[in-house]
């Protein structure tokens, strides 16, 4: 089984590396018997067209920010300022852990 993972990021960009680590860790955890496509640079469109097309099943995965999620599920903005104030809190180099 094969999935498609869009993002509108090039290869290169923190989109990509987050979608790379994904991929290896999704591959590792199946065993090999899921695979993951990268699709990047906006190829199978806006981060928009691509949340919608998830939410209708003609997708697997998107890659997208914040503000295209929120319209989606009522709590991605109060989980995101949450998670922004304890790194916020923590210190700019504390890292994401």
């Amino acid at each position: 089984m094969t999935f498609k993972l869009a993002m509108g990021d090039a290869q290169g960009g923190t989109q990509w590396e987050l979608a790379k680590a994904f991929r290896t860790a999704f591959e590792r955890r199946t065993g090999g018997h899921a695979r993951v496509t990268v699709i990047p640079n906006g190829q199978l469109g806006s981060e928009e067209d691509t949340v919608n097309n998830a939410a209708l099943g003609t997708l697997s995965l998107s890659v997208l920010a914040i503000n295209n999620l929120a319209p989606f599920c009522a709590v991605a903005g109060r989980a995101d300022a949450a998670v922004c104030d304890s790194q916020r809190r923590r210190g700019p180099h504390a890292g994401g852990r």
